[in-house]
């Protein structure tokens, strides 16, 4: 998240892919679309002021899910990545970004 946090938002990406399932060409396809948006978001919301590590959640021993925002001038994109344990480790299942991160907040 610190590269993507710098605005280096390939170079963040890239640099969890070993550690994930997805198939190679679906997360260059995934990366593709996400770079492409990326001076949508910058435009709309202002430069990167960094990121923030929100919180996480194991259910069980085998699930986790890591929660992150990307901070911008005017706002903040939500990052989750889903993590599962099999026998050789953690690995990045999936992940997410969105501006839906009013839904981080406790509304109880």
């Amino acid at each position: 998240m610190t590269s993507v946090a710098k605005g280096d938002l390939e170079g963040g990406l890239k640099m969890f892919k070993s550690q994930t399932i997805i198939p190679s060409a679906e997360f260059e396809a995934m990366m593709g679309q996400a770079v492409n948006q990326m001076p949508l978001m910058t435009a709309r919301f202002g430069n990167t002021l960094g990121q923030e590590f929100i919180k996480e959640v194991r259910v069980g021993e085998s699930l986790a899910e890591l929660i992150y925002i990307h901070r911008f001038d005017k706002h903040a994109m939500r990052w989750q990545f889903y993590l599962y344990r099999g026998k050789n480790g953690w690995v990045i299942n999936t992940f997410r970004f969105d501006d839906r991160w009013p839904e981080l907040l406790d509304r109880q």
